[in-house]
Parts: C-alpha cells; sequence; structure tokens
C-alpha cells in the first residue's frame, strides 16, 4: 500500500505540475510558438527511441535475471555511437524538415535529455524506490517551469524557450540523483551479466516495436503540419497535453501493476491466468471512471486553458480514446512481452504505423485537425483489437469473452460521443458499463488486491 501511494502520489503532482504549465503557457505563448516548439518534440520524442534502443524495456525484463551494470555499460557502448550518426544525418537533412541549426541542436539535447531520464525513473519504479522516483519526476518538472519562466522574462518569446529548459533540470536533477541510481545498479544480488550481443539481440525486436509505435503516435503531428498553420498546431497539441494529464492514470497503473504482474510471471504460478483475468475487469472499470470524471469537469478545464486554446474541446471528445485504449490493453501488452513474443509487438507495431500513416495523410488532407484526430481515434481502436488478438492467441482463450464485449461497448460510447457530444447521455451509458463490470468484479476483487498489495 505504501508503494502504491507513493507512485501515485508523485504521478498526481507531476500531472498537477502539468495541467499549471499548461494553463501558464497557454497564455503565456501563442499557438504559433506553442505549436513549433512541440513539433519538434515530437521529433526529440522518436529521436529519444532510436537513442534508447529499448534500455528501459532490457531494465525492466532483467532486472530480477542480471547485474544491472553490465546492461548499462552495454548500453553506453553503443548508445554514443547511435547519438553520433544521429546528429550527422540530422544536420544532411535539416534543410528537408526546415530546421535551423539551433533546431538541430535543441533536437538532440531534448532527445538526450529524454533518454537518460527513461533510465532513471526505470531503475527506480523497478526498485519500488517511490521518493527518488518523486524527486525524479517532479522536482525536474518544476525545474524546468521556473527556467521556462525564467527566460521568458529575460529573453522575448520564443519558442526554444520551451525545449531548453528540460534538457537543464533533466540534467541537474539526474546529477544529483546518480548516487541514489549507482546504489541499485551496484547492489544488485544477481552476478550473472548479460553479453552485448545477448542485450541486442532482445532490444532489437522492442526497438523497432517501440520506434514503430512512436512514429505511430507522432506522425499525425507531422504530416498535420504540412497542411495547417502553426496556429492551428497549437491548439491540436494542446489538446494532446490535456490527453497527457488525463494519462496520468495509465502512468500510475503502468508503475504499480506491470513490475507485479511480471513478478507474477516470473514465479509461474498458478496465480498467472487469474490475475490477468482480474486485471482486464478492474481496468475497463478504471476506464468508466476516467470517461465519467473527464466529462464532468471539461468545461472547467477548458476555462483553466485561455481563449485561444478553446477549440481543443471538440478534439478532446475524440482523442480520449488514447487514455483509455492504453489502459484497458495494459493487460494485453504486457502479457505478450512476458511470454516472450515480442515479434508480436513488431507485427503490430507495423500494421499500425501503415494504418495511421494513410488515415492521416488523407485524413489531414481533408478535414485538417479534425482529421487527424479521428485518424488517431482509428489507430487506438486498431490497437486495441490487435493486442487483444494476440493476447487471445497466446493464452487461447475464448473470443466471445465478456472483458471483450465490455471493452468493445466502452469504445462504441466514444465514437458515438464524438460525433454528438452529449455528455448526459455518454455518462448515463458509461455508467451502465460501469455497473455491469462492477458486478462482474466482486468475486475477483480480493484476490487482485490481495495480488497487487503483496
Amino acid at each position: 500500500m505504501k508503494r502504491l501511494l507513493g507512485f501515485s502520489a508523485s504521478t498526481i503532482f507531476v500531472a498537477i505540475i502539468n495541467l499549471c504549465s499548461l494553463m501558464i503557457l497557454t497564455r503565456l505563448f501563442s499557438p504559433g510558438d506553442y505549436g513549433k516548439a512541440n513539433l519538434l518534440i515530437s521529433y526529440a520524442v522518436i529521436v529519444s527511441t532510436i537513442i534508447s534502443f529499448a534500455v528501459d524495456q532490457v531494465l525492466i525484463h532483467y532486472f530480477y535475471k542480471v547485474n544491472l551494470k553490465s546492461v548499462l555499460i552495454n548500453f553506453c557502448k553503443y548508445s554514443f555511437l547511435i547519438v553520433a550518426i544521429i546528429a550527422i544525418i540530422l544536420f544532411f537533412i535539416k534543410p528537408v524538415l526546415s530546421f535551423s541549426n539551433l533546431d538541430l541542436i535543441l533536437l538532440v539535447l531534448y532527445s538526450v535529455a529524454l533518454v537518460i531520464n527513461k533510465i532513471f525513473l526505470t531503475l527506480f519504479r523497478m526498485k519500488n524506490d517511490f521518493r527518488n522516483y518523486f524527486i525524479q519526476a517532479c522536482f525536474s518538472k518544476i525545474a524546468e517551469l521556473a527556467l521556462i519562466v525564467a527566460l521568458l522574462f529575460s529573453l522575448s518569446e520564443s519558442y526554444f524557450i520551451l525545449l531548453l529548459p528540460f534538457a537543464i533540470s533533466v540534467s541537474l536533477i539526474s546529477l544529483f540523483q546518480s548516487r541514489s541510481a549507482y546504489k541499485i545498479i551496484n547492489h544488485t544480488t544477481e552476478q550473472h551479466s548479460i553479453s552485448l550481443h545477448e542485450q541486442i539481440s532482445f532490444s532489437l525486436p522492442l526497438l523497432f516495436s517501440i520506434l514503430l509505435t512512436t512514429v505511430t503516435q507522432n506522425i499525425d503531428k507531422i504530416t498535420l503540419s504540412h497542411f495547417v498553420s502553426d496556429e492551428k498546431m497549437g491548439v491540436y497539441y494542446t489538446s494532446f497535453k490535456l490527453i497527457g494529464l488525463i494519462s496520468i492514470v495509465y502512468t500510475v497503473i503502468s508503475l504499480v501493476w506491470v513490475p507485479k504482474a511480471v513478478k507474477i510471471s516470473s514465479q509461474e504460478t498458478q496465480q498467472d491466468s487469474s490475475f490477468y483475468l482480474a486485471s482486464e475487469s478492474f481496468l475497463q472499470i478504471i476506464c468508466c471512471i476516467i470517461i465519467i470524471l473527464y466529462l464532468t469537469f471539461k468545461d472547467l478545464i477548458m476555462m483553466l486553458l485561455g481563449n485561444e486554446f478553446m477549440n481543443s474541446s471538440d478534439l478532446i471528445d475524440i482523442l480520449i480514446i488514447i487514455p483509455v485504449v492504453m489502459v484497458i490493453s495494459e493487460v494485453y501488452s504486457t502479457y505478450i512481452t512476458v511470454n516472450k513474443r515480442t515479434k508480436c509487438h513488431l507485427v503490430i507495431a507495423i500494421m499500425i504505423l501503415v494504418i495511421n500513416s494513410v488515415c492521416s495523410f488523407t485524413f489531414s488532407m481533408v478535414w485538417g485537425v479534425e482529421g487527424a484526430a479521428y485518424s488517431m481515434f482509428l489507430t487506438y481502436l486498431a490497437i486495441y483489437t490487435l493486442r487483444l488478438y494476440y493476447y487471445q492467441k497466446i493464452s487461447s482463450y475464448s473470443l466471445f469473452r465478456f472483458q471483450n464485449i465490455t471493452g468493445y461497448m466502452i469504445l462504441v460510447i466514444l465514437f458515438s460521443h464524438s460525433f454528438i457530444h452529449n455528455r448526459y447521455i455518454t455518462i448515463a451509458a458509461t455508467l451502465i458499463i460501469f455497473i455491469i463490470l462492477s458486478i462482474n468484479f466482486k468475486d475477483k476483487s480480493k484476490f487482485f488486491f490481495k495480488s497487487i498489495l503483496d
């Protein structure tokens, strides 16, 4: 319980900081500057995925199996080379991307900072060290916001002020946290070291899978930037920032549930299948709560953004599917990973990239920002379907299960709401599903919470 509350508090605190940042930044920056800065961040997220080479997934999978120092030494051997190659490639293609030298420098710095932050957070998360996780996650956000405000009043308003502070804040906090991270790495009980070849062999399929997923998550923004102005891009990115705040529920679940699921699966007990089945029902209940709370407080959230960003309201009604799918399909994704079917992730990622690329280009060209939003809706519907398909294929479960039906009913409700925008009908329909799921979960609840809190 202490661990659960600690990680939850960290995530909620970060969400509060992000909400405050969003309210401040949407008033201090124009949609144009906000859109341009976030477009660079989209590129940085893709670049950081390549640089990281799925090292966080390696740390998670081998945390209880090998000496962690060997994992990070191997990572250092190839990560510096990857950074150098990417920097050279970006330098030669920057005219195609319409990047300046400043854009290129900011992009590389931001990408490296993302990787460093990911490694530190993964170490603290897997060690269940919520205090240092809190420091890493929260203090870097506070420092970033403080630096943005300080630079804004020292210099003129510019998009680069939204990027540089993140790299500085993460570097400073990580330096401060390095001793705690070193203790985790150095005090591992496992003496077996993972070879460079073994680590790369495990990482490579995951890298392609994660990279394809990351490109899928950002291709709509990159494509949309060719059809709409920076101002509309700013509104679109604001919608995603709000969706990110709603996604704190997914982050909390990932922090607490995934390590427990990995541990239960590694023990190969009879609890394994029962735990995943109970988790399905529980996560669908959480999704119903997300939808109801979002619709209840939506107007208040939109009011806090400022008049220039009010147009993001209808977009969020479409994009709300993102955190919902990420939550309810986390069971399927984790089950595929712990059963070492990483190639399934790769197949899913390739199919999703094709679907999203075609939909993003077609819909963005015809309907602009709303088209891009609906392309993401269809993309996440496909993600849910494919993850569920492979989950059932590996586990040999029946296609017409209770959780399958309720899962798709939730998505149908969201699709209907994206057109009618009637919160009362949507809340009523979601509440019915919530009651049905709660009745079904009642008999499993004691076992589920005991497994999580054990």
